[in-house]
């Protein structure tokens, strides 16, 4: 047998969506349910809009309230949706 848990969880979170006012009820909700994990999504386009800024408050928030609920969290950096920017 592994060492490792048995990850139960859901993705969640790709931006815009859920609204953030949803966030802390919705993860209290998932670890009342019995899951120990959840998936966020990072994209590109989301976190790097201009070319020399990224903006990661998102997903650091999200990840506090997962850590205060004691949910393992996956990053899924998603590189396909390029930001605007890059096409200019």
């Amino acid at each position: 047998m592994s060492d490792l848990p048995f990850l139960w969880g859901a993705q969640y979170y790709r931006a815009p969506t859920p609204e953030p006012e949803c966030w802390e009820a919705d993860l209290r909700r998932m670890r009342a349910l019995g899951m120990n994990a959840v998936k966020l999504w990072v994209q590109w386009r989301w976190s790097h809009r201009r070319p020399d800024a990224f903006d990661f408050d998102d997903v650091a928030r999200l990840m506090d309230l997962a850590a205060r609920e004691e949910l393992a969290v996956t990053l899924n950096t998603i590189f396909d949706v390029a930001p605007r920017w890059l096409y200019d």
